[in-house]
């Protein structure tokens, strides 16, 4: 098992992204994991790009089971958790997984984050450079939510703690009780040794949230995907 680095690394979002892990084990990732703001029923239409996004992130687990059990804990910030700024290239763990391909990484995090947009909409919803927080789970949306071990969880209009789910098959998880809001489709699985550069794009992704009745500015997921 040879020690590997998962640092956090956001290019702008206008450049092509082709960077790898080097000999040295280095774990990088450009952008940063949320979860979809919008409701099923919502017509989005985007704006424009964010350049800040900062999460707290509380633990972070790999699984070779794209449904995402028998988790490996790879980093734990406790309860308080520890704050990120998604473009100031953090790292986010060093550790040293067994070899292998892993399809699924587990991330409990704060369900309220931060960012700033590149843009400001014609109603100034939106402006650029301004700091939005928007709450990726709230208690009057219905919405069931669990955690790591697919228990159900509380969720009210506070500051909650969430978990989301990246894998390669989004059924997988699905059939363990996980909803869809929760999960984010992991288009190319880590390996290592191997792509160990996890590629997340928000190019494109603000959006006026509930336009009509109480308009806010939001962000929506990325794309993501290992390289």
């Amino acid at each position: 098992m040879k020690k590997i680095f998962l640092t956090l690394v956001v290019i702008p979002v206008f450049l092509s992204m082709t960077s790898c892990g080097g000999e040295d084990g280095t774990f990088k990732v450009f952008g940063a994991a949320t979860m979809d703001a919008a409701t099923a029923n919502e017509t989005i239409t985007y704006i424009g790009s964010p350049t800040f996004e900062e999460v707290t992130l509380n633990t972070i687990w790999l699984s070779t089971d794209p449904g995402c059990t028998g988790l490996v804990q790879v980093k734990d910030y406790g309860t308080s958790g520890k704050k990120f700024n998604m473009f100031d290239n953090p790292t986010l763990f060093e550790g040293s997984p067994a070899d292998g391909v892993y399809n699924c990484m587990v991330i409990k995090l704060s369900d309220t984050m931060d960012f700033k947009p590149d843009v400001t909409d014609a109603t100034e919803t939106c402006v650029e450079g301004e700091t939005y927080t928007y709450d990726i789970a709230r208690g009057d949306d219905g919405e069931t939510w669990v955690d790591e071990n697919f228990n159900p969880i509380t969720i009210d209009d506070s500051n909650n703690t969430v978990y989301i789910f990246a894998t390669t098959d989004q059924a997988a998880p699905e059939a363990n009780g996980v909803t869809p809001h929760q999960i984010i489709s992991l288009t190319d699985p880590l390996e290592v040794p191997g792509n160990i550069t996890l590629v997340l794009d928000f190019t494109n992704r603000v959006f006026i949230f509930d336009p009509i009745t109480a308009p806010r500015c939001w962000l929506d997921t990325p794309t993501m995907a290992f390289k």
